[in-house]
């Protein structure tokens, strides 16, 4: 009989032969932990991890011995503080039930992870829930575009159940654990979740079939098991019914918007379900290429049905990226984005994207911070599970100087959607901007070692060498951003980037609008050029370039800080001058 991961010794699971560890994440499958928990033990309780002195940098290893012996020494303590942590908190008794079951459990320290009292939660924060992508059972041939249709739009309506209690982890990294052979108690622990929501579908020309389970990590018992059958045209709507038993089985209350919701679920048509998942897939990779083929996608869903708030938002957030990173025209895509986000929240005025990208547009192109504050707050009312929304208040909060309040924004994202390489390189990205270079390699090396193929990681990393002197480090970085994007993203430090090309030759490019008179700016003033840089940064403001945002906190244009224009030009952004924090 196989062992309970909580109580074995660590195992190996599939490692190379040898006794080496060679990555986080082999080390956290030997120990049954997530990454982050393996990262932090190395601080706090001293587990022994190698740094490679001649390899690339960030590349790690460990002694499966020394992990052992280590493990040997502390296990006890380490779990006895896991379980502490899991234990509830709160004035009321454990074993109390309340009168909402009259019965007293006989194993009353589970009651409370089960039936907890309505409006209760685990230390003061939300119930955190995880659902896995529903595995395909046979059926037709875009049966795997149903399932991850199935698993969006359920993460979607349990996100909106009821957000003040409950937190949904993000379908980006839900998706991580498709076809994995993990269990459910190592899922659980990684995502840090107290339940996992999973489940099959078979799907027929004409009907469709969901089995759908909910599980509690702590023993593996489940709460419900049922199965759902429907024709064709009424499949998308079980969502719904999937929602109405997770609250029933987690004892969540339903506000009287929520019960109407769930009494007429929206249906929604398969292709434009399928089209709009092929954008989110697109614009997830932050290239310009890509998030122009993402914008037809979501066109395409909207257009075969018109109705869908979702689409609308996502559009709205692929034209409010296009001037970072495709073609330089904010003038054209910022309203594009706007309008798309208004549809969308008039669709659906509790979207909470819709107010997330408002919010970008407020703050990148029109320079009302207020009101983009504004925007981000309430996007998090409506749906504290929104990583956009926690993503775009951290950027507005970096551009302000106010790097303590982004982090804070950052890490409850990386809670929410812990595999997302956005969310993990946009924390070295907030570092940067709060001057704490040495944070930020520390942290951006872990990114490309997990994600090496993302660009804007690879180039985040090469700023902060940048800073600090490290020249031949953020040389290969940005010769690796160039061959990932082909040469066809923005370059960031010209002086490695374009193999020797003249400050000049970028003028008429930024005069025709293809390339960003903010960068040239940064790189008129790198090269002492005070007034050419201030010029330039004046042509950033005037073409409404989404960059200007960033001056107040960009080290890059430090040699022209102090003069009298950029004083001005700060306070015609809406920027205050006070230093930053």
């Amino acid at each position: 009989m196989a062992q309970d991961s909580s109580t074995s010794e660590p195992k190996p699971e599939g490692p190379p032969a040898g006794r080496r560890l060679e990555s986080w994440k082999e080390i956290a499958a030997y120990l049954h932990r997530g990454v982050t928990t393996v990262q932090r033990w190395e601080k706090s309780e001293g587990l022994p991890v190698h740094r490679h002195v001649h390899a690339r940098l960030g590349s790690i290893w460990a002694d499966r011995a020394e992990i052992d012996s280590w493990w040997a020494g502390r296990r006890t303590g380490i779990e006895k503080d896991e379980a502490r942590a899991a234990e509830p908190q709160g004035h009321r008794p454990r074993w109390l039930t309340a009168s909402l079951v009259a019965a007293v459990v006989v194993f009353a320290g589970l009651y409370v992870l089960v039936r907890r009292p309505r409006g209760a939660t685990v230390g003061g924060s939300r119930i955190m829930v995880a659902v896995l992508p529903f595995v395909e059972r046979g059926g037709a041939t875009d049966q795997a575009y149903f399932g991850d249709g199935l698993t969006d739009e359920t993460i979607a309506e349990l996100a909106r159940l009821r957000p003040d209690l409950l937190g949904v982890i993000a379908r980006t990294s839900a998706l991580q654990y498709k076809g994995s052979p993990k269990g459910i108690r190592d899922i659980a622990r990684e995502l840090e979740v107290e339940y996992v929501l999973e489940g099959d579908v078979r799907r027929s020309a004409t009907a469709v079939q969901v089995d759908a389970r909910l599980i509690r990590a702590a023993d593996q018992s489940q709460l419900f098991a049922q199965t759902y059958e429907r024709e064709l045209g009424d499949a998308t709507a079980i969502q719904a019914e999937i929602a109405r038993r997770v609250a029933k089985s987690l004892a969540l209350e339903l506000l009287p918007l929520q019960e109407a919701r769930l009494a007429q679920p929206t249906r929604r048509e398969p292709r434009a379900l399928f089209a709009y998942l092929k954008g989110l897939e697109l614009l997830n990779e932050r290239t310009g290429d890509d998030i122009y083929h993402a914008v037809a996608s979501f066109d395409e869903a909207a257009r075969l049905e018109p109705t869908y708030a979702a689409a609308f938002a996502a559009r709205g957030l692929a034209y409010a990226l296009l001037p970072t990173y495709g073609e330089f025209l904010p003038r054209e895509y910022y309203p594009k984005a706007k309008a798309s986000a208004q549809t969308a929240l008039e669709l659906d005025p509790t979207l909470a994207d819709g107010h997330a990208i408002l919010g970008v547009v407020a703050h990148e192109y029109e320079w009302d911070h207020v009101r983009a504050e504004r925007e981000c707050r309430e996007a998090l009312r409506l749906n504290p599970s929104s990583v956009l929304a926690h993503q775009i208040y951290a950027e507005l909060l970096t551009h302000q100087g106010r790097i303590e309040e982004a982090l804070g924004q950052i890490r409850e994202a990386q809670r929410l959607d812990p595999h997302s390489p956005i969310v993990d390189a946009l924390r070295g990205w907030v570092l940067y901007y709060g001057r704490r270079y040495d944070e930020s390699i520390e942290h951006l090396r872990h990114v490309v070692a997990a994600s090496p193929d993302f660009i804007p990681a690879h180039s985040y990393l090469g700023w902060a060498y940048d800073r600090k002197g490290m020249k031949a480090e953020a040389k290969a970085e940005y010769d690796r951003v160039r061959s990932l994007s082909q040469d066809n993203t923005p370059p960031y430090n010209w002086d490695f980037g374009t193999g020797g090309r003249r400050l000049e030759d970028l003028e008429a490019r930024a005069a025709k609008g293809s390339f960003s008179p903010y960068e040239l700016a940064c790189l008129y003033a790198a090269a002492g050029r005070k007034g050419d840089s201030l010029r330039w940064l004046t042509a950033a403001a005037e073409t409404r370039d989404p960059s200007v945002v960033i001056m107040k906190v960009d080290p890059e244009l430090d040699p022209v800080r102090d003069d009298a224009g950029f004083q001005a030009l700060l306070r015609r952004v809406g920027l205050s001058s006070r230093a930053a924090s």
